[in-house]
C-alpha cells in the first residue's frame, strides 16, 4: 500500500547541499518572511496602534493594512535614533529598526524603556540578539542566498501553520551561479514581488535546510573585517556618525555622501540600492529622512567579498571625489 508520507528511495538527485548544522536563531519561530513575522505579532497581541519610523521599507505597511492596525510615523535624528521619545498608551507598540546592524547599544536603551511594547526590526542586523521579552524579527535573505524566510523571537505562542514552498522563486539564485547579476535582475525582482501580501506560513523546507548549513561564524568574521576596512578608509568622508562600539554584524556600510556617487559605482559594476524611495512620497516627510533616502549609499561588504574588493570600492570613490 502506497503512502505519501513514506520516505522516497532512489530517483534523481536534489540540489547537493552541505550537512545540516544549527540555525543561528535556534529558539525563533520560523516563518516565510520578516514582514509576516511582524504580522504574526500584530495578530497575537492586543495592539491598536503601532509607531513606525518614516525611514522604513514600505513592505512593512503590509501587515498593518492586512490586520487593520492603525499606525503613526515618527522621525529619527542624524544618529538614526528616535528624535522625540514616545510615551505609549495601553495597546500601543513601537517598532524600531536596528539600522544596517550598527545600533545595538541604542536598542539596549530602548529595551529598558519600552520592554514588551518594543518590536525590533533586525532585518538589517541578522546577528543581533536581545532579551526574549521584546519582539524581534529577522530577514535571512538580506544576508544569505535564500529566496524567502523570516524569524520571530519573543514571548509569543507558536501556532501550527501551512508550510511555504520556495522552489518557484529560487531561479535567480541558481541563475547567478551560471551568469552575472544583471542578467537575472528582472527575475530577482519578480521573485521578490511574489512575497507581497502572502499569507503567514511556516518557513519552507528548502529555506530551512539551507539556513541550517551556513557557517555563521566565518560569515560574521568576513563581514566585520570588510566593514572595518571601509570605515577606516571612508569615515572622514562619511556624514553619518557611526559608533564602532554599537555594531552588530552589519548588513552594508552606510556611506552618507553624495547621490551622484551611486551612478559611478553602478557603472563600475558595484551595485548599490536606495533605502527607500517610497519615503519621498510620504506627505510632510522630515528633511533628515529625505537626506538619508537621497544620499545614503549602502556599500556591499558581505561574505562573497574580500579586502581586495573593498579596496576597489574605496579606490573608485577616492578617484572620483
Amino acid at each position: 500500500m502506497k503512502s505519501s508520507s513514506m520516505k522516497e528511495i532512489g530517483g534523481y538527485f536534489s540540489l547537493e547541499l552541505p550537512e545540516r548544522k544549527n540555525h543561528f536563531h535556534m529558539q525563533a519561530i520560523q516563518l516565510n518572511s520578516a514582514r509576516n513575522a511582524f504580522e504574526y505579532i500584530l495578530k497575537h497581541t492586543k495592539v491598536n496602534t503601532v509607531y513606525i519610523p518614516y525611514y522604513n521599507c514600505d513592505v512593512m505597511l503590509e501587515p498593518l493594512l492586512k490586520t487593520f492596525t492603525s499606525y503613526k510615523y515618527y522621525a529619527i535624528n542624524d544618529s538614526l535614533e528616535i528624535e522625540k521619545l514616545i510615551s505609549l498608551k495601553d495597546n500601543e507598540l513601537i517598532l524600531y529598526i536596528n539600522y544596517f546592524g550598527i545600533k545595538n547599544q541604542y536598542v539596549e536603551k530602548l529595551i529598558k524603556r519600552y520592554q514588551e511594547k518594543l518590536i525590533i526590526d533586525n532585518s538589517q542586523a541578522f546577528f543581533a540578539k536581545f532579551e526574549k521579552h521584546i519582539y524581534a524579527i529577522y530577514s535571512p535573505r538580506k544576508f544569505f542566498g535564500v529566496s524567502d524566510g523570516g524569524y520571530l523571537v519573543g514571548n509569543i505562542e507558536e501556532n501550527s501553520l501551512e508550510q511555504d514552498f520556495s522552489a518557484k522563486r529560487m531561479n535567480h539564485l541558481i541563475g547567478r551561479l551560471d551568469s552575472d547579476a544583471e542578467k537575472y535582475y528582472d527575475t530577482y525582482k519578480k521573485n521578490d514581488n511574489s512575497l507581497k501580501m502572502q499569507d503567514i506560513k511556516k518557513m519552507s523546507t528548502t529555506t530551512e535546510y539551507i539556513l541550517s548549513t551556513i557557517d555563521y561564524k566565518n560569515i560574521a568574521k568576513k563581514r566585520k573585517e570588510n566593514f572595518m576596512y571601509l570605515h577606516d578608509n571612508l569615515k572622514m568622508m562619511n556624514s553619518l556618525r557611526i559608533d564602532e562600539d554599537s555594531l552588530s554584524i552589519p548588513m552594508i556600510y552606510p556611506f552618507l555622501f553624495k547621490e551622484e556617487l551611486k551612478k559611478i559605482l553602478i557603472e563600475n559594476k558595484i551595485y548599490v540600492a536606495t533605502y527607500w524611495p517610497n519615503i519621498l512620497e510620504i506627505q510632510d516627510i522630515p528633511k533628515n529622512e529625505q537626506n538619508l533616502t537621497k544620499n545614503l549609499i549602502p556599500l556591499p561588504l558581505d561574505q562573497r567579498y574580500n579586502l581586495d574588493d573593498m579596496k576597489r570600492i574605496v579606490q573608485i570613490i577616492k578617484e572620483n571625489f
